[in-house]
């Protein structure tokens, strides 16, 4: 509901601007053609339509995404070896910030309801009329004109068109590959004037104008609200007629003749009762300026016209560049927006308790609003963390059992919730890390670009072979700093169990790496991962090897340390209500075993550094 709301709110209020900007470029274009073909103007009305359409549409549109380049890591193995071997992954980009305008949620839910009813009031009298109109069509009889009917196929090269006599009608008018006349009109003895009614419509047919018009009758209906909208409407049901009488003119009938033929009908029958989606002869309100057309033979200034037509084309196009970098996102303001509001600020100022208040208030006012949920758990977890409360959660870390139960209930309301399933993931730590280990593989499968499910898979597939190694250790009674099993048949049978998970555990810390070249946490993984692979080396020059490489991580992590120390540190207390609640951080890993001769140790707790 939120994101639809949001949706329709900048819709909404991107289309008040943006419809009259199409609109108008119209109008100066057909400003500067007066006497140019009408099927040019009709052209640049249809344009003018489908910008005021799409342009309101494009602003509603999702950031774009770019490709991250993934080294390649030897290895088979499981959901992470696919994600490897291709050659890039999606990997999203902070789109550029774009204003937005708060409305109250009463307000806001006022304008949408009053939008809904409107669209669903078009939308049935659209039905309507499309209903009625072929309930005409079935009723009507068939008619019998064939000479004219041959003649005016001949003329605009159309086939298999069906003339009916309809007592529903009181003037001519066309549908889909049938044209309808009322009876009078089957009486009539002026062949000019039986012509004129017939090549009418049968220029709609050609044209495929039935057809047209219900989707321009789509693409009006989400913007019907607005008054240019209406002017663009009508310009297109104006201009298509005047470009029917060229065509008429031009195959079938002299202007003169068509013109006086018109007056004729007009004068005749009634041109207003028709079926409210079919194609008239008098559509459009202009009899006065079509005939006047017609004796004024206009649409000769064709090279002006198609040098307006393109200058309008090519200004749509401009206007869609330059209005889809100025559009405005709107959003609701809930009942519980004012409680997350002072959040944010006491965050900003350094008060987590308050921040913590007002964002329980809001989810007391708001119960099912998961956004709400999800930036008071991670208001826990920012809260046990500076009362050093880490992860897993325990009965004697009250805070994070209070984020775990927001994250729960978050998914109970949304069960395909990656930021609560993943937290929930962190949270429970390492206790089932089986089955965290296939969730996150699930996340993953979901979200490639999610570096945080790819450095947890790591820490799961690492404590899967840390358990295992430290165990067998133990029961040899070999200390744990050392390098490798010393049982050659235990470490064969631990090699044949371990190696997929310890494999599986460097690649995906690997890919967190290209991912974020800076996460010192993963390199820290890195260099006790690679240990567990020494462990479980065949030999002690592989295990070497592995151990060298380890602490060849243990000095990146350290520079790495160095580099984030010269930067300037951002304010992690301010909280973006705009945005998406942050995601809860990974459990630390144990401390690694000591750093070659000479360096300083990492420490107790890769997060104190940041990342």
């Amino acid at each position: 509901m939120e994101t639809i709301s949001r949706t329709t709110l900048t819709f909404l209020l991107n289309a008040l601007w943006q419809v009259p900007i199409a609109w108008a470029v119209a109008a100066l274009a057909c400003r500067l053609m007066p006497n140019g073909p009408a099927r040019h103007r009709h052209a640049i009305w249809v344009a003018a339509l489908c910008a005021a359409f799409l342009l309101p549409a494009l602003s509603v549109r999702t950031p774009q995404h770019t490709t991250l380049q993934i080294p390649s890591v030897a290895g088979p193995n499981s959901h992470v070896a696919a994600e490897v071997s291709r050659s890039q992954a999606a990997a999203p980009v902070q789109a550029a910030p774009v204003p937005a305008v708060a409305f109250s949620y009463d307000w806001a839910m006022l304008l949408l309801g009053a939008y809904g009813l409107w669209l669903a009031l078009r939308a049935v009298q659209l039905l309507r009329a499309v209903y009625r109109t072929f309930e005409i069509r079935r009723d009507a009889t068939p008619g019998e004109l064939p000479s004219l009917i041959a003649r005016c196929q001949a003329a605009f090269a159309t086939a298999r068109v069906q003339l009916l006599r309809s007592e529903d009608v009181t003037g001519p008018v066309a549908l889909h590959r049938s044209i309808l006349l009322p009876h009078a009109m089957f009486d009539e003895s002026r062949e000019d004037v039986l012509a004129t009614a017939v090549g009418h419509e049968m220029a709609h047919i050609a044209r495929h104008d039935f057809l047209f018009k219900l989707l321009y009758e789509l693409f009006y209906l989400p913007i019907s609200f607005h008054p240019a909208a209406f002017f663009i409407r009508r310009a297109i049901e104006n201009s298509r007629e005047m470009a029917c009488d060229e065509l008429v003119t031009r195959h079938l009938l002299e202007p003169a003749v068509y013109a006086r033929s018109i007056m004729a009908i007009a004068t005749a029958l009634s041109p207003t009762d028709r079926p409210e989606y079919a194609l008239g002869v008098f559509d459009g309100d202009i009899l006065e300026e079509r005939i006047r057309s017609l004796i004024e033979r206009r649409g000769g200034d064709l090279r002006r016209a198609r040098i307006a037509l393109a200058g309008a084309l090519a200004t749509f196009a401009i206007c869609a560049v330059f209005a889809g970098g100025m559009t405005v996102s709107a959003f609701a303001q809930s009942a519980a927006h004012s409680e997350m509001q002072a959040a944010a600020e006491a965050f900003s100022q350094g008060d987590i308790q308050s921040g913590v208040e007002h964002f329980e208030s809001a989810v007391r006012l708001e119960p099912d609003n998961t956004k709400a949920r999800l930036f008071l758990a991670s208001a826990y977890v920012r809260h046990a963390l500076a009362q050093r409360q880490y992860m897993p959660v325990a009965d004697d870390k009250p805070l994070l059992v209070k984020a775990l139960d927001q994250y729960q209930q978050v998914l109970k309301l949304d069960p395909k919730n990656a930021s609560a399933t993943f937290a929930v993931i962190a949270l429970k730590g390492h206790a089932k890390t089986g089955e965290s280990r296939e969730t996150v593989l699930k996340l993953i499968a979901l979200d490639p670009a999610n570096t945080e499910a790819y450095y947890t898979l790591g820490t799961l597939d690492w404590q899967i072979a840390y358990d295992a190694t430290h165990s067998a250790l133990e029961a040899l009674g070999a200390s744990p700093a050392t390098p490798q099993i010393p049982d050659a048949g235990i470490r064969a049978h631990l090699r044949e169990k371990l190696t997929p998970y310890v494999d599986e555990g460097l690649r995906a810390l690997q890919i967190a790496l290209a991912k974020q070249p800076d996460f010192i946490d993963a390199m820290a993984y890195l260099n006790i991962m690679l240990r567990q692979k020494g462990l479980l080396a065949d030999n002690k020059p592989e295990s070497d090897a592995y151990v060298a490489q380890a602490d060849e991580w243990v000095r990146k992590a350290l520079e790495g340390k160095r580099l984030q120390a010269s930067k300037p540190k951002a304010n992690k207390g301010v909280i973006d209500l705009n945005g998406d609640p942050p995601l809860i951080v990974p459990a630390p890993p144990p401390p690694p075993p000591p750093p070659p001769p000479g360096t300083a140790p990492l420490p107790r707790n890769p997060k104190e550094g940041g990342r």
